[in-house]
């Protein structure tokens, strides 16, 4: 699950995978399918939903990724979701 996440962090913030360390991988349980990171004004499944949560850093700052498969990790932001392409 780290791998996704990690090659997309550091394509993002343009700097080498190496760069990118992991510091925390949780598997969670969420209320709904938003995975604790809705976007403003949307609705969301409200059943519960697994996924993982991972923390990872680069220098001083770190960044949250969250998802239920490889395939369908995103970065979340203070503001839901942070669009491919984008730091937030």
């Amino acid at each position: 699950m780290a791998v996704p996440a990690i090659d997309d962090l550091a394509a993002r913030l343009g700097v080498p995978v190496d760069s990118v360390e992991v510091i925390d991988a949780v598997e969670m349980e969420w209320p709904d399918t938003s995975l604790g990171c809705p976007a403003p004004d949307f609705a969301y499944a409200q059943m519960m939903t697994n996924g993982t949560q991972l923390t990872l850093q680069v220098g001083d700052q770190t960044y949250d990724y969250r998802g239920r498969t490889p395939d369908t990790i995103f970065l979340c932001g203070p503001n839901g979701p942070v669009p491919p392409g984008e730091t937030p």
